[in-house]
C-alpha cells in the first residue's frame, strides 16, 4: 500500500477549471508553495554556508558561467542546466538581493580574486 503525499493527491485529481471554487483554491495552494519555497531560500541565504552550498550549484552543478554549446546532444542537457541556473538567479535577486550579492563577495574571497 503507498501512502498519498499532498502533491501526488493534487495531480491526481482533477481540477474543473470551469469552477471558481477550484480555481481559487488551486491557486491558494500554489501560492502557499510558492511562499514556502521563497522563505526557505530565504534561511538557506542567511549563513554563510547556505550562500557557499548555493553558489556552488550554480556555478559548479547548473553550468551559469560555462558554455553550454557541446556540438552534440549535450547541448540540450546543458540547456536545461543553464535555465535552471538562470531561474535561481532571478529569485535570488529577487527575494534576497543583499545576501545575493554578499554571496558572489564572499565566493571571490575564497578564491582569491
Amino acid at each position: 500500500m503507498s501512502e498519498t503525499t499532498p502533491e501526488a493527491t493534487e495531480q491526481e485529481t482533477p481540477v474543473d477549471l470551469g469552477d471558481e471554487r477550484h480555481v481559487k483554491a488551486r491557486n491558494q495552494r500554489l501560492d502557499a508553495r510558492r511562499r514556502a519555497l521563497a522563505e526557505t531560500l530565504r534561511k538557506l541565504m542567511q549563513t554563510k554556508d547556505g550562500r557557499a552550498w548555493v553558489h556552488h550549484m550554480i556555478y559548479e552543478r547548473l553550468c551559469y558561467d560555462r558554455k553550454i554549446f557541446t556540438g552534440n546532444s549535450a547541448t540540450f542537457a546543458n540547456a536545461g542546466l543553464l535555465e535552471a541556473a538562470q531561474t535561481l538567479v532571478r529569485d535570488l535577486k529577487a527575494l534576497c538581493f543583499d545576501q545575493w550579492a554578499l554571496m558572489e563577495r564572499e565566493a571571490l574571497d575564497s578564491e582569491g580574486k
